[in-house]
């Protein structure tokens, strides 16, 4: 199951794929499924690295485009599952709207399924990191009770004692904690401060979609990545 899944997803772009036992939290966010497919795709280096000139419309367009591929590729997903006769729920943007008017949080963040699944690490910025791409993923996550092998959560933080997205964010949002295991979000950041820096750099723009982008930009793992291919000097 874990392959036919892993080769499906990766054909139509996915960067990395991983599966997640949910046993360990509440039942409403879950919907009473027992696991979940997270998938990962990779943000275009090229894009990225330009984010510290300013917001501009590849970046936006990039945000757009991989969030839509992202909700197709859930909702295939879901399908191909049902067909087999499992249960599955597929968390698109469609389903929990991801804006300033949720707070820019849902009932189940894909970064906490991809956590689980061993993708990476909960950062200072309360964002996802990982090893192969930095912050510069997106994410989809499918709910199911399809039978398959889970991964394990990575062991420890990987930001140590690292400031670089504290330092990069304009708004000073980002507080400097280390992520723990049950830790309020408002703990690590402010997000009404990130949303007011984020409106602020888009004026006299035509961005709508896309983050600020700087603290992820900023990430060490994020840079590694952007070198080992080619979009930095």
């Amino acid at each position: 199951m874990n392959g036919e899944i892993e080769t499906k997803l990766k054909k139509v772009g996915a960067a990395r794929v991983g599966f997640a036992d949910l046993a360990q939290l509440p039942e409403g966010p879950r919907r009473g499924f027992p696991r979940a497919v997270c998938a990962a795709v990779a943000l275009d280096p090229k894009v990225i690295s330009r984010i510290p000139e300013g917001p501009f419309s590849d970046y936006d367009e990039e945000y757009v485009r991989r969030n839509t591929q992202l909700d197709n590729m859930g909702m295939s997903l879901e399908g191909w599952l049902r067909e087999k006769g499992y249960g599955a729920f597929a968390l698109t943007r469609e389903r929990f709207p991801y804006s300033a008017d949720t707070g820019y949080s849902t009932p189940l963040p894909h970064k906490t399924v991809a956590r689980l699944s061993g993708f990476g690490w909960i950062g200072k910025g309360a964002v996802l990191v990982t090893k192969e791409y930095g912050t510069a993923v997106r994410l989809t996550t499918v709910l199911t009770d399809a039978p398959f092998a889970t991964g394990r959560p990575v062991q420890g933080l990987g930001c140590g004692s690292c400031t670089a997205c504290e330092t990069a964010c304009p708004a000073g949002a980002i507080r400097g904690e280390s992520w723990q295991q049950g830790m309020d979000r408002e703990v690590l950041v402010d997000a009404a401060a990130c949303d007011t820096a984020l409106q602020n750099r888009k004026k006299g723009t035509e961005i709508r979609h896309a983050a600020c982008g700087l603290c992820l930009a900023a990430c060490p793992h994020t840079r590694q990545y952007l070198k080992r291919e080619g979009a930095l000097g």
